[in-house]
């Protein structure tokens, strides 16, 4: 293997790899080894001026391979199996693929996906309203970027640049109850694959929308760092019972610090969490019951949303002001990207 060109070295390191993951899960694809090594050997193993004659016979390699086996076919077997060893793999790289599979399988999207590679997705962005009966269809690559997405697909809807530039990137969760719109450097197949962790109730209807956000548009030219927010609001916590309560709300130095005001006059601090550690969302679960109709929902990057302790999809925040709920909506875009709010110039479409 040393001595192979390191063109050849790598694509037969990297296709050896696909094998290995597709044996690994030969109980659901019924491709073990045996049957992988004499479709791939044959082919990767003949090479030019060969006669026909002396091709591996396929078939007949798969009904004898455990008792003599076709030269070609033992090598690619060998290969597949000693994949991690032969091409010095360690665990972590193999474990990162088998579970990035996993995740793929898990997801359940709503709309025609097709697996194009591994970290490669093909799903469909729909263009104002999932009923528009308008979307694009983009591969979700692993490097493809929100801000990348939205102006290809501008570019494939058409939409005039004057629009567009006003447009946002969605991410749409619980049959379109929550919606999120995308930063422009959010990696598009990170934010579809994390759908894969939670329960298939909460990931069965989401999906990918392009946009207007008045909200957004109206908090954009407040967003202007340093900003900090002081307020009352109405909360509710994701345990099971939880009701909306009266607490004071701080979002400053890049932390989201709660408090109960005490008989004294003088809150105290009751918890805090840092805006880098969740994702948040304009919108609330129905059958939370918010009492204003504008509201956000915190959820943590890392954690599932729901869990047998906290079994309600995020924590809830809900306004009685438009004027302060899209100053909090700005209080948050600083928090998280400071003044890196719009698109640079590179993504910006031109004609």
């Amino acid at each position: 293997l040393n001595k192979l060109p390191t063109i050849n070295y790598n694509t037969l390191r990297r296709l050896m790899g696909h094998l290995h993951i597709v044996a690994d899960q030969c109980e659901k694809n019924l491709m073990p080894v045996y049957n992988l090594s004499p479709l791939w050997g044959p082919n990767m193993l003949t090479v030019d001026g060969q006669e026909a004659s002396q091709f591996a016979q396929t078939s007949g390699e798969m009904e004898v391979f455990h008792a003599i086996g076709n030269i070609s076919t033992l090598v690619c077997a060998d290969l597949i199996t000693n994949y991690p060893w032969l091409f010095n793999v360690d665990n972590l790289e193999v474990e990162k693929e088998r579970r990035m599979l996993e995740v793929l399988e898990k997801i359940n999207f709503p709309t025609p996906t097709s697996v194009k590679r591994s970290g490669d997705i093909r799903m469909w962005i729909y263009i104002e309203s999932r009923t528009s009966g308008d979307c694009v269809s983009l591969i979700l690559h692993p490097s493809l970027t929100a801000g990348e997405a939205l102006r290809r697909a501008g570019d494939e809807s058409n939409i005039p640049l004057h629009t567009l530039d006003k447009m946002f990137i969605h991410e749409v969760v619980l049959g379109g109850s929550l919606e999120r719109p995308l930063h422009h450097s959010e990696k598009m197949l990170d934010v579809t694959l994390r759908w894969g962790t939670w329960d298939a109730e909460d990931r069965h209807d989401n999906y990918l929308l392009l946009k207007t956000n008045q909200f957004y548009l109206e908090a954009l030219p407040c967003a202007i760092p340093p900003l900090s927010v002081f307020a009352e609001v109405q909360f509710s916590e994701n345990k099971a019972k939880s009701k909306f309560s009266t607490f004071l709300f701080s979002v400053s130095k890049a932390n989201i610090t709660y408090y109960k005001e005490e008989k004294t006059g003088i809150p105290t601090e009751l918890g805090a969490w840092p805006v880098e550690d969740i994702n948040w969302y304009i919108g609330s679960e129905p059958k939370r019951g918010a009492p204003f109709n504008l509201n956000i929902t915190f959820i943590p990057k890392n954690e599932e949303p729901r869990t047998k302790e906290s079994p309600l999809f995020g924590r809830v925040m809900s306004f009685n002001s438009r004027e302060l709920f899209v100053k909090w909506i700005a209080a948050l875009l600083v928090a998280e990207h400071q003044s890196d709010l719009v698109p640079p110039p590179s993504l910006v479409r031109i004609y």
